[in-house]
């Protein structure tokens, strides 16, 4: 399918590129993975809280806190391992209704006592590759990482910022199919987000 105003989407076509990123986690051969990194398409129940043509569906992924814990190579992050045992980091990607572009939404969740979920400072020792660190801090709030009520569960979340996402998504002329699998490679990076081989590779 064609995306009529490419990188922008319609509601119909966020949609679509959820469902075709639902099957590729399906459809990949993740093995042990697939317990650990675990993807989801949700539908929110709270309708008052949606936009027009915005769907109320989303797409959710887990993982686990720990870096270790998913078999990836630690060197590609180029920060210190954290051992967090129990604790994840749940994503959610929903579409933004001025940007027309998705947005990834974030927590960490279950820290020890004494640890905030809500501090900046714990999303960057935590999440923030050491390459992405001093982009982030420069950009502040506006193209980098802001703290704002959830669009759909109204808690505090983080999310990155999506205003910079439509010129860096222009250079990728892509199908819908593809859409969600190279945003997440291009803005999932910056906060410990990394799409397994195994579904880049699904056609």
């Amino acid at each position: 399918m064609e995306i009529a105003n490419f990188p922008s989407l319609t509601g119909e076509e966020f949609l679509e590129a959820c469902h075709h990123l639902d099957g590729a986690y399906c459809r990949a051969q993740l093995g042990p993975l697939r317990k650990r990194w675990k993807l989801r398409l949700r539908m929110a129940a709270q309708a008052d809280f949606l936009f027009q043509d915005v769907p109320n569906s989303y797409i959710e992924i887990t993982r686990p806190l720990d870096p270790e814990d998913l078999d990836i190579d630690l060197e590609i992050l180029r920060k210190p391992v954290i051992r967090k045992d129990g604790a994840i980091v749940c994503y959610e990607i929903h579409l933004h209704p001025t940007y027309r572009m998705p947005c990834l939404w974030f927590q960490i969740q279950g820290l020890d006592t004494g640890e905030s979920q809500y501090d900046l400072d714990t999303v960057f020792r935590y999440l923030v590759p050491e390459q992405y660190k001093e982009g982030l801090r420069r950009y502040g709030g506006i193209g980098g990482i802001s703290l704002d009520n959830h669009p759909v569960k109204g808690d505090p979340w983080f999310f990155v910022h999506p205003c910079l996402t439509g010129d860096n998504m222009s250079a990728f002329k892509c199908q819908i199919s593809e859409y969600l699998i190279i945003w997440l490679g291009l803005v999932g990076g910056c906060v410990g987000l990394w799409v397994p081989r195994q579904m880049a590779t699904i056609k």
